[in-house]
């Protein structure tokens, strides 16, 4: 639904070269707020960005592999909202990088972390929470009798299994960089189906579990015991959003979660999205308030998945394989191939 004229604006939507289906899913819940999307900007080319008019960009990522390559060029008119600046690199960004900062701020960080560190630097910084917050959930599909598994280690998998009776549906964020951009973006809508529909979600990761909040789908978070810093200050200032258990609590870490009715998460976030949903609508005068994917049963999500799948039959040959134990996929690069691909978090 519009809220004001704006036929004559400008609106660019984030895209990504990553292995990380995390940051389609970012740029889907901003897409809610876009009347259109007129141009897609990479993350990583901000600064490169031209164009004939003035364009609208929500500002909410994981900021950066390069961060050279910011502040964003004068073309960019900017709503920074949950953006995470990325830990090992946050010293290398540039004077000028600060001096952005100042100029548009406040700057709403997804992390508390993130927020900290501007303000030590004189920057006004608040923490706004994730975007991910806002999206909706299509109250017309119903709720599953499978779990979804994601990003879980092979001890914690096999202890998941042991303690339910329910299809376990092994999950990853991680894919091939041989995807096109439309059909990176058509796997994060239908992540976030299977994030609807799961009975429940089990995961590591932030953009499995904030989007499980939004879409009211009861989600346990897994702390890993050898967590660095990093992925703790990602997750700082969700505390008591989430229902949370520690990989280091061994046979008893779901001691405390009934997987079978799993308990209504936390409503701590509420007024987090709130606030977001109102900052972001200020910005562009729009919000569709509409569900963020068109899936209407499970055979039309798992055709989508298969048709993306095979975009590339010689690089799935050796990545991809249909799990024995029910697993939904699983896209795997082997180390020797990591080792010379960057793979966002």
């Amino acid at each position: 639904m519009k809220h004001k004229d704006t036929d004559n604006e400008k609106f660019g939507l984030l895209s990504y070269s990553s292995m990380n289906i995390g940051d389609e899913i970012q740029s889907i819940a901003a897409k809610r707020f876009l009347p259109q999307v007129d141009t897609l900007i990479h993350r990583e080319q901000v600064n490169s960005f031209k164009s004939a008019h003035k364009t609208k960009l929500i500002m909410n990522a994981w900021w950066m592999w390069e961060p050279k390559n910011f502040p964003p060029s004068p073309w960019i008119v900017p709503l920074p909202i949950s953006m995470y600046l990325r830990d090992d690199i946050r010293d290398s960004f540039t004077d000028r990088a600060h001096e952005y900062f100042k100029k548009v701020g406040p700057i709403g960080c997804r992390d508390v972390s993130t927020r900290d560190y501007l303000n030590n630097k004189g920057i006004d910084a608040y923490f706004s929470g994730c975007l991910t917050l806002t999206l909706n959930r299509n109250p017309d599909l119903p709720r599953g009798d499978f779990i979804l598994a994601i990003d879980l280690p092979d001890a914690v998998m096999k202890l998941l299994r042991k303690s339910t009776k329910r299809r376990v549906f092994s999950l990853t964020a991680i894919l091939t960089p041989s995807f096109t951009q439309n059909q990176r973006f058509d796997l994060a809508r239908t992540v976030l189906y299977l994030l609807s529909r799961a009975h429940c979600v089990v995961t590591t990761r932030l953009h499995a579990a904030l989007p499980c909040l939004a879409l009211e789908t009861p989600v346990l978070r897994i702390d890993l015991a050898k967590d660095n810093n990093n992925i703790k200050s990602r997750f700082s200032g969700y505390e008591g959003c989430l229902h949370v258990a520690n990989e280091s609590m061994g046979n008893e870490i779901f001691s405390n979660y009934n997987l079978e009715y799993p308990p209504a998460n936390p409503d701590k976030y509420l007024p987090i999205r709130e606030e977001l949903i109102r900052r972001t609508h200020a910005f562009t005068g729009y919000d569709s308030k509409a569900s963020s994917y068109g899936y209407t049963d499970d055979v039309d999500a798992l055709v989508r998945i298969m048709q993306n799948l095979k975009y590339d039959r010689r690089v799935m040959k050796k990545t991809l394989w249909w799990g024995k134990n029910q697993d939904l996929f699983k896209v795997w690069f082997q180390k020797f191939l990591l080792k010379k691909t960057k793979n966002d978090r």
